[in-house]
């Protein structure tokens, strides 16, 4: 295999591509040791030494940095490595690694941002907040059969009136439609606002 590139990325990583599409990430110590330049060659066997010794190594230290960091889905947590120029079989290897440790579950994930959620977001926020960490619909589906729309949505409402001073004792007619309008740009179903709005 032929060394057609390598891309210095700033604080000493390099990107390294190779003539068959392979791309990978190596620092500068690592280029000088391997002694790989443009236009040189790297054999299958020295890749895969690559692969094992440097790249899955640093892989599974990022992928465990990344989750200690932040909570991801599976789908985010790959994003993230393919980011890093890391290589497809280095990238499975990873994410069985980490979730060797149970660090990576999109069912775990769900379920905590649900129960965080719950009692001050509307149903289609939650989904969405769901939606944009990656998490897969039958998922989704699954963790949100134990939600019940209308009593939560009021319950979030409340919570919502409470963090703005909305008093439905002494609130103007305006202000009302001006909250209403609010909470179904906020995706909060009609009879949820209806039913909270009318116990005033």
């Amino acid at each position: 295999m032929k060394v057609e590139e390598i891309i210095d990325l700033g604080g000493g990583r390099h990107k390294i591509v190779l003539d068959n599409g392979t791309v990978f990430p190596l620092y500068k110590k690592e280029l000088e040791q391997l002694k790989l330049t443009k236009g040189g060659q790297l054999s299958k066997e020295v890749l895969c030494e690559i692969k094992e010794t440097i790249l899955l190594k640093r892989g599974k230290k990022r992928g465990l940095y990344l989750l200690e960091k932040q909570s991801r889905s599976e789908r985010k947590l790959i994003e993230k490595l393919k980011e890093g120029f890391y290589p497809e079989d280095v990238i499975v290897q990873v994410v069985e690694y980490v979730k060797s440790f149970g660090y990576l579950s999109d069912k775990n994930l769900a379920s905590h941002i649900v129960e965080s959620k719950r009692f001050q977001k509307s149903y289609q926020e939650i989904i969405a907040t769901l939606k944009s960490k990656g998490i897969e619909q039958g998922t989704i589906d699954e963790v949100m059969e134990k939600y019940d729309k209308q009593e939560e949505e009021k319950e979030a409402i409340q919570y919502l009136m409470n963090k703005k001073r909305i008093n439905l004792d002494s609130i103007t007619e305006k202000d009302k439609n001006k909250f209403f309008d609010y909470l179904a740009r906020k995706g909060f179903s009609y009879d949820s606002i209806l039913s909270s709005l009318r116990q005033g």
